[in-house]
C-alpha cells in the first residue's frame, strides 16, 4: 500500500514556521511514532516544521521517510552528556515547542527546554504506565518527575482519558493544560486493503481455516505469551505475529508453542509496512496487551474492517464505546478468548463495509489529530508559558 500523498488542511500564517522538537526513544515502527509520522505528513511544513531527538542515540526504521518530509532525526543518547547536548540542540535548531512523547521522563526534558527558555513544553501520555515495578527508587523516580512537570509543563496531552487519570493524574480534568487528543488513522489508507488470499498463500494457510492477527513488537507490555497459551484451545485456527522480533520474549514465545505442539500454526512474519494487508487477511485481530493508551492497531483493524478482540483496558473501552467491532474480554483466562473467537464469524464484505463507516465517522481520524496538534503548536504563547 502506497503512502498517501501530503495533505494541507491547515489555513497558513504569515511570520517563520514554528520548529517543533520531539522526543522520543527511537524512531522505530511503534505506534506513537508511526502516528507522529502520518501527523508531519499532513501538516503544511510552512506552519510547522518538525524534527525528532532519539534518547536511544541509535537509528530507527522512520528516520528516512522523516528526512524525505524535509525532517531531521538527532540521535542524543541519555546518557552523563545529555543535558548540555540537549540544550546545545534547542538552541541551534531554534525550537519552539519541545513535545516529549516518554512518559515521565519527559519531565527532564521540558526541565531542559525550560531552562534555555522554550516557550511551549508538552509532555504527551500515550500510555498508562511506565510497566516497571514499583519499587521504592522507582516510586521515588515518578514523584521527581512529575513535579518537574508539574512545574515546566505548559501542556499535558494523553492519547485517551485514562493515559492522563492514570499516567498523570486521577483529577486531569481541573488541569487546564490538560487535554485528550485521540490517535487517529486514515480510513482511506486502507480503503484499497483487501483480502485477496495472497496471505494465505504466502503462509500455506487453506481457504476457510480461521486466521488470527496480532501486531506489535515482542515487548513484554504486548503480552505475546497470552497468545501461545491461547493456540492450544483454538485447534484449527493460524495466528500471525506481525511486529519487530529479535528479541528472547520472541524465542520465548516460540519455545511455548512448539511445547504445545502449535509452532506449526505460528506465523512469525516481522515488522512490516504493509500492515493493513495482513489485517485485512485475518478473520480477528488480538489484543491482549496488559498496558495500552489507545491502541492504534484496534483503529487500524477497524478501518480494514476485522473485528478485534482485546484485553479490558480503559483505552480499548473508549474505542468500543464509540466504535462497533470491538469485543472486550474482562478476564485473564484463556478460555473466555478462545470462546469469544470461535463464537466469531468470518467477517463478510457488507459487515467490514459497516465498520470502516462507522469509524470514518468517529473522532479517530487522522484528520482530526492534525487540526488537533496544529492547533496546539501554533497557539500564541499564554501568559505563564515561559
Amino acid at each position: 500500500m502506497s503512502a498517501p500523498a501530503r495533505r494541507f488542511d491547515q489555513p497558513t500564517r504569515r511570520g517563520r514556521a514554528r520548529r517543533v522538537l520531539h522526543v522520543f526513544g527511537t524512531m522505530h515502527r511503534g505506534g506513537a511514532e508511526l502516528r507522529t509520522v502520518e501527523i508531519m505528513r499532513r501538516t503544511d511544513p510552512a506552519l510547522v516544521v518538525q524534527e525528532f531527538a532519539a534518547l536511544s542515540g541509535a537509528p530507527g526504521t522512520l528516520d528516512d521517510e522523516i528526512r524525505q518530509l524535509g525532517g531531521a532525526v538527532h540521535p542524543c543518547r541519555l546518557d552523563a552528556g545529555f543535558a548540555p547536548r540537549f540544550m546545545r540542540l534547542i538552541r541551534e535548531r531554534g525550537i519552539d515547542v519541545v513535545h516529549s512523547h516518554v512518559f515521565l521522563t519527559s519531565g527532564l526534558m521540558l526541565a531542559l527546554a525550560f531552562a534555555v527558555g522554550v516557550p511551549q513544553r508538552i509532555a504527551h501520555f500515550r500510555s498508562t504506565s511506565d510497566g516497571q515495578p514499583s519499587t521504592v527508587r522507582r516510586r521515588a523516580y515518578r514523584l521527581g518527575m512529575r513535579r518537574m512537570l508539574d512545574f515546566t509543563a505548559t501542556d499535558l496531552l494523553g492519547v485517551s482519558a485514562a493515559s492522563l487519570a492514570e499516567g498523570w493524574s486521577p483529577e486531569w480534568q481541573r488541569d487546564p493544560r490538560c487535554q485528550v487528543i485521540y490517535n487517529g488513522v486514515d480510513p482511506a489508507r486502507f480503503a484499497d486493503a483487501v483480502d485477496d488470499g495472497s496471505v494465505r498463500a504466502e503462509l500455506g494457510v487453506p481457504p476457510g481455516t480461521p486466521l488470527l492477527v496480532q501486531v506489535g513488537r515482542f515487548d513484554p507490555p504486548k503480552n505475546h505469551l497470552f497468545t501461545a497459551t491461547l493456540l492450544p484451545l483454538l485447534p484449527h485456527a493460524h495466528v500471525v505475529f506481525v511486529g519487530r522480533g529479535g528479541t528472547a520474549l520472541e524465542a520465548e514465545t516460540r519455545r511455548r508453542l512448539a511445547a504445545s505442539g502449535c509452532l506449526d500454526r505460528a506465523h512469525f512474519v516481522g515488522e512490516r509496512p504493509d500492515v493493513g494487508r495482513w489485517l485485512v487477511a485475518a478473520d480477528a485481530s488480538i489484543l491482549p496487551s496488559v498496558i495500552e493508551g489507545l491502541p492504534g492497531v484496534v483503529l487500524e483493524s477497524l478501518a480494514c474492517g476485522t473485528p478485534v478482540v482485546a484485553a479490558d483496558l480503559p483505552g480499548v473501552h473508549e474505542i468500543a464505546e464509540r466504535v462497533e467491532g470491538v469485543t472486550v474480554v474482562t478476564t485473564t483466562s484463556p478460555r473466555p478468548w478462545a470462546d469469544a473467537l470461535q463464537a466469531m464469524s468470518s467477517p463478510t464484505p457488507a459487515a467490514r463495509a459497516r465498520r470502516r463507516a462507522v469509524l470514518a465517522a468517529s473522532p479517530f481520524t487522522i484528520d482530526a489529530a492534525v487540526a488537533a496538534h496544529v492547533a496546539l503548536w501554533t497557539r500564541p504563547s499564554r501568559r505563564g508559558d515561559s
